[in-house]
């Protein structure tokens, strides 16, 4: 059997793996339950309004930022094989493994099919994959990005307008998503215009890309604005928050980013690798064009999104630690330089800083703990809750509840701006946003019968309702290891 072959066979386990594990690993997250519900709601009642967060300006027709494809091919995969977290995560998994495909793909185009396999390899093997399961969008905007990327590749070799129109197109999907589609669609543009200012495409080919831009933007507008009109969708961009409100808001952003809570720790070694890469992509016009989105979404990812967006970079990141690794395979270690090993060295320990990362990820309050088995969890709970009644926690069971109880959850309520109430969380401190009197007042409006008092849920309060206060809420019904 060849490398080659003996690579393949390898990628294919590991995507039969994945298939077979999908709705237990990685564990189901709260955000997930979150996420899905609009799918839900739109494969139930054909709206995309989700059912847990009722009220809320930014959630009217789905929520703000999140796009609508993901949604539609959720619930495609629901109409054919029903509601679950199998099907749930399905669609995720399918362009986790696009996205695969296209790191071999655009490792081809830049090096050499041997650097590309092993790229794709070691993506598919990385815990890092398991970023795309989760069921938000960041797998297909992943996609989105790396096929744009793909298609820029090709117009720089065969100079053909379709493939600037397929690419301006194809990016501007991305938004309908996730809003941080809109971030690669700004470096990417950038990129474009760049290699026009450098001769590498013509007028046509800007003209062409930007067209097709334009179709992807009246079909994001289809979905988002026209069904519900301008002035509700700016009200919804807004979360309905008021002129003076945004004061308030901006300063609480302000201190996110100055007092390092967005976590730019997680992506300050890209910025490192963008540093070391230079070498490694500058030498022809279509690597340095991808070293330029390198560089310009590590600076836009890390300033305004989260971990699940870096899959592009992710990939990028593979790519050239395939061609580095094929590089030096030819290589006697011993002639290695020493530079040559530091580099060697530093890509290793940051794809398993990374690992470990995402590992870690699946291990916290957020997530079904080690071992459980989210089905058994659930039914335990509905040993204790009836269906019909009126529930509320945490949107980790909301996979279980849909459809027998009405489900709603907790903190987004008194953390958030409320478009009924008119009520907004205290921004310095969002706890202070809290207290046994809302809390009661907000069970009573909703007739509520039962909550899930999960660490998670316990969390969100963080800690500010007095555990005697509980008592005064709610009759303990049962106290389960689990939740």
């Amino acid at each position: 059997m060849t490398k080659r072959s003996a690579v393949l066979v390898a990628m294919g386990l590991l995507v039969v793996f994945h298939f077979i594990s999908l709705d237990q690993v990685p564990p189901i997250g709260v955000l997930e339950g979150w996420r899905v519900d609009s799918a839900y709601s739109f494969y139930t009642e054909g709206t995309f309004t989700p059912s847990m967060f009722p009220g809320l300006a930014e959630y009217n027709h789905g929520p703000f930022g999140l796009g609508k494809y993901k949604y539609l091919l959720q619930s495609f995969s629901f109409h054919l094989l029903d509601f679950g977290v199998y099907q749930a995560r399905l669609p995720l998994l399918l362009g986790g493994f696009l996205v695969v495909y296209l790191v071999y793909l655009i490792g081809c185009l830049l090096y050499h099919e041997e650097a590309a396999l092993i790229a794709a390899g070691l993506f598919l093997l990385s815990p890092m994959f398991y970023e795309t399961h989760f069921s938000g969008s960041h797998a297909w905007v992943a996609v989105c990005l790396l096929l744009a990327v793909y298609f820029l590749l090709r117009l720089l070799s065969e100079k053909r307008a379709r493939f600037s129109f397929a690419c301006g197109a194809i990016v501007g999907l991305s938004v309908g998503f996730h809003l941080t589609g809109a971030l690669g669609v700004t470096v990417l543009t950038l990129v474009v215009i760049y290699c026009f200012a450098i001769k590498e495409i013509g007028f046509p080919h800007v003209i062409s890309y930007f067209l097709g831009g334009l179709v992807a933007f009246a079909l994001w507008c289809s979905l988002e604005i026209l069904p519900i009109g301008l002035e509700v969708f700016l009200q919804k961009a807004t979360y309905g928050i008021t002129v003076t409100q945004a004061e308030a808001i901006g300063k609480h952003w302000i201190r996110y980013f100055v007092e390092g809570r967005r976590g730019t720790i997680i992506e300050l070694p890209l910025f490192l690798v963008v540093l070391g890469s230079a070498r490694a992509f500058w030498i022809y016009p279509r690597t340095r064009v991808v070293y330029l989105l390198f560089l310009g979404l590590v600076i836009a990812y890390t300033l305004f999104s989260g971990s699940g967006s870096l899959i592009v970079v992710w990939s990028v990141l593979f790519v050239l630690i395939g061609k580095t690794i094929a590089d030096y395979a030819r290589v006697p270690l011993m002639d290695v330089a020493r530079t040559g090993k530091a580099w060697i060295g530093f890509l290793s320990v940051l794809v398993a800083y990374y690992s470990i990362v995402q590992a870690k990820r699946c291990y916290t309050t957020l997530w079904v703990k080690p071992g459980e088995r989210y089905g058994e969890l659930v039914d335990e709970l509905r040993e204790y809750i009836p269906e019909g009644e009126m529930t509320i926690g945490s949107p980790l069971y909301f996979f279980g509840f849909a459809g027998n109880n009405p489900f709603i959850t907790g903190n987004f309520y008194w953390e958030r701006m409320n478009a009924q109430t008119n009520e907004l969380g205290d921004f310095r401190n969002q706890s202070l946003s809290v207290n046994t009197e809302k809390l009661i007042r907000f069970l009573r409006a909703r007739k509520v019968t039962y909550l899930i008092a999960d660490e998670y849920f316990k969390d969100s309060l963080k800690a500010l309702i007095p555990p005697t206060k509980w008592e005064q809420i709610f009759r303990v019904e049962a106290e389960l290891s689990s939740a």
